[in-house]
């Protein structure tokens, strides 16, 4: 016999998958993640299912850059030591939607959404279903190609706010994954952006962080 959280996290990913396996999209082994696979980019939304909790948790849209990412993976990561497996390259996320609301009280971070009966999983799912028709889907259509996420990142530049503010992935990571946009459109204003990683990002994030910045500085000089 299935449990209510059996239950309701099928109605979830039926109510998605509606949404997305039209566009293509997989449900991954494990059924907790839907991916669909492109030769530059590769898009995601992941679900935080729980057994035991009243919580539950959806990333929202992922936008994975695959050049974006195979520096990531070459250079590293201080707190990720496990990039040289394929399997965990697939999860690096360059773009997330941190922007868009679900019409369902998401709670106060990524995975503290309440859904406690049936009815609140479908209340939820039917919630999910229609941000990846509308906000989801826009993501993805506005920020499918580097010069438009250079574009936004310069806005946010301007507007005095970080990038990862609704855009870039990840944590303090998140200032590498811009200074290699930056580069890989040949932006005229990236040694700006080096400027305010060595004035506000470096001595801001701790030793290991900020010498894994000079690496990827050093790496980034001889991209072309």
């Amino acid at each position: 016999m299935k449990t209510l959280k059996a239950e309701g996290h099928e109605i979830v990913l039926a109510k998605a998958g509606a949404v997305l396996e039209p566009q293509g999209y997989k449900l991954r082994k494990g059924g907790t993640r839907y991916d669909k696979d492109g030769p530059e980019i590769s898009t995601s939304v992941q679900f935080y299912f729980k057994r035991s909790s009243n919580y539950e948790g959806f990333s929202k849209m992922t936008i994975t850059f695959h050049k974006v990412e195979e520096i990531i993976a070459k250079v590293g990561l201080p707190d990720r030591v496990d990039l040289h497996k394929a399997q965990n390259r697939r999860l690096l996320r360059t773009l997330q939607d941190r922007s868009a609301v679900l019409e369902y009280d998401e709670g106060t971070g990524p995975e503290s959404t309440r859904v406690e009966t049936i009815e609140d999983f479908e209340q939820w799912g039917n919630a999910i279903a229609k941000y990846l028709q509308t906000d989801g889907r826009n993501f993805v259509e506005k920020y499918d190609n580097l010069p438009a996420v250079l574009r936004e990142m310069d806005r946010f530049t301007s507007e005095g706010k970080k990038w990862f503010k609704g855009l870039i992935g990840g944590g303090a990571e998140y200032f590498f994954r811009g200074l290699i946009i930056s580069k890989l459109c040949n932006d005229p204003n990236y040694q700006d952006k080096v400027r305010l990683g060595d004035t506000s990002f470096a001595p801001n994030v701790g030793e290991e962080w900020a010498s894994y910045y000079e690496k990827y500085k050093e790496a980034l000089s001889s991209l072309r």
